[in-house]
This record gives C-alpha cells, sequence and structure tokens, in this order.
C-alpha cells in the first residue's frame, strides 16, 4: 500500500499561500508604484472613484494583499494605505519628494497594515504556552524580545505596537495558548471585544 502511494505522488511539495492573484494589469500597477517610490516622484491618480495626488514611500505585503503607503498631498501629506489592486488612472506629475527617515523606522516594526505612523510606539507583553511558543521561536514577530521562560515550558515575550489591531487578531488566533499581560488597556478591549462577540450570537 505504501509502494502505491508513493508512486503515485508526482510532485513531492505542497505549498499553499493565501495571496491575492496579480493580473498583468496589476502588475502594470505595481511596476508604476515601484518606479514612483524609487525615484521619489509624485503620481495623481484615480482610487475608488476619488482623485489624489499621492507620495507614494513603500509597497507592502501584509496578510497576503498588496498595499502601497503613501502621503496625501492634498491633505497635509497625511499618511494614508492603499489598497495596490484599487488604482485607476495613475500618472507622474513632474515633481519629486524626499523621505523621512523615522518612517523607515516606523515600518520596520510594523505587524501589519493596521500600524500607525502617528500614534507613539506602546510596549505589549505576552504569556505564550508551550503549544505555540514554536511558532514564535520560528517565526519572530517585529521587535520581539523572549523576557523569560518558565518550567512548563511558556515564556513571556515583549514588543512594540502602534495600534491594538497589531496584537488582537494575534491573540484571538492562538488563544487560548496566549494572553496579554500587559499593557492592561489592551486587555480590556480584548474582553470588550469578546463581550460584544458573544452578545452578538446569543
Amino acid at each position: 500500500l505504501i509502494l502505491q502511494i508513493t508512486s503515485s505522488i508526482q510532485q513531492p511539495l505542497f505549498t499553499h499561500f493565501d495571496t491575492e492573484t496579480l493580473n498583468s494589469e496589476n502588475l502594470k500597477i505595481f511596476e508604476t508604484m515601484e518606479n514612483s517610490i524609487q525615484k521619489h516622484i509624485i503620481i495623481e491618480c484615480q482610487y475608488k472613484r476619488k482623485h489624489y495626488r499621492l507620495k507614494p514611500l513603500k509597497l507592502v505585503f501584509f496578510e497576503g494583499v498588496w498595499y502601497v503607503l503613501c502621503l496625501d498631498t492634498l491633505n497635509e501629506d497625511a499618511f494614508k494605505k492603499f489598497h495596490l489592486k484599487s488604482f485607476k488612472n495613475i500618472r507622474f506629475v513632474d515633481e519629486t519628494f524626499t523621505v523621512s527617515s523615522e518612517f523607515e523606522k516606523r515600518l520596520k516594526n510594523a505587524h501589519s497594515i493596521w500600524f500607525s505612523f502617528y500614534n507613539e510606539p506602546f510596549t505589549v507583553r505576552l504569556l505564550v504556552n508551550k503549544e505555540v511558543l514554536v511558532r514564535f521561536e520560528r517565526i519572530p514577530l517585529k521587535s520581539q524580545v523572549i523576557e523569560s521562560r518558565y518550567p512548563d515550558g511558556s515564556a513571556e515575550l515583549k514588543l512594540e505596537a502602534t495600534h491594538e489591531m497589531e496584537i488582537l487578531p494575534l491573540v484571538l488566533h492562538f488563544m487560548p495558548h496566549i494572553k496579554i499581560l500587559e499593557p492592561q488597556w489592551l486587555l480590556d478591549s480584548l474582553k470588550d471585544n469578546m463581550k460584544n462577540y458573544f452578545k452578538l450570537i446569543k
């Protein structure tokens, strides 16, 4: 039986990437944005039926989706995040811009597209059980430090975040094997979300 199974396997590798698909039109948008970012050229475009004049800063890939991080020149250079595939009618403007080093520093520690450029980073402490700790050892979170290890195989992690939604989905995903130790307001937010959810499904 084992011989029959192994002889029927044509491809020894199997991978599954939960990502959106980029067609030829999307790839053109990607190349245009990449060019704008590398040369620091301002663009004008349509995004969800609205006109924008943007300074593209970075192409980023979070949780299977491509985004473009930009400064909105029509809104006092407000920092904004755009879905790559939703851009239309992009054209270059004959004007260049500079990028703050602070932006690169903040982006380096971003956990998800929820990260904020404006919020000051806050420290998060998590207690992770041995059942899932190996995941955090193999794929560390940004800015993650293992501060303590305990005899039962669990560990305390410390990291920085700028928005609660960088942390809450992660905790929900690994419950009940992960616990928020600090800050208290983040734990309270998780409790409130869970209470509201249980009310919804009653």
